[in-house]
């Protein structure tokens, strides 16, 4: 962890007052997700993409915390950051899924 400068904090176990930025930091996920559940309508069953969504949303937004203008996710990867799998949370999806066929002249099987 070193290596990567991350700073370990420890806290107490019972005490989760004590542990302010983590806190916040559920508070303002679950507040995210729930915005993104009441916008397209969806019940309490998909909370966990939600949760999920929320913080692929919140690692990618530029932060104050950072004094440059580089979000989380570039600061972290060293990667430009890519918006184009970006989708509206509650759309329409279609799951694709590979076929598999047996070639029987080769005997061989391949996926389509």
């Amino acid at each position: 962890m070193k290596l990567q400068k991350i700073k370990q904090e420890l806290t107490s176990a019972e005490f989760p007052e004590k542990n302010g930025i983590s806190e916040r930091m559920n508070l303002t996920l679950c507040k995210s997700a729930y915005t993104l559940l009441y916008h397209v309508g969806l019940s309490k069953i998909v909370w966990a993409e939600a949760i999920t969504t929320a913080a692929y949303i919140r690692n990618r937004v530029s932060t104050s915390a950072l004094n440059e203008s580089v979000t989380p996710y570039e600061k972290w990867s060293k990667k430009n950051l890519d918006v184009s799998k970006f989708r509206v949370f509650g759309c329409i999806g279609y799951e694709l899924y590979w076929v598999r066929r047996r070639n029987w002249t080769t005997g061989l099987s391949k996926y389509t």
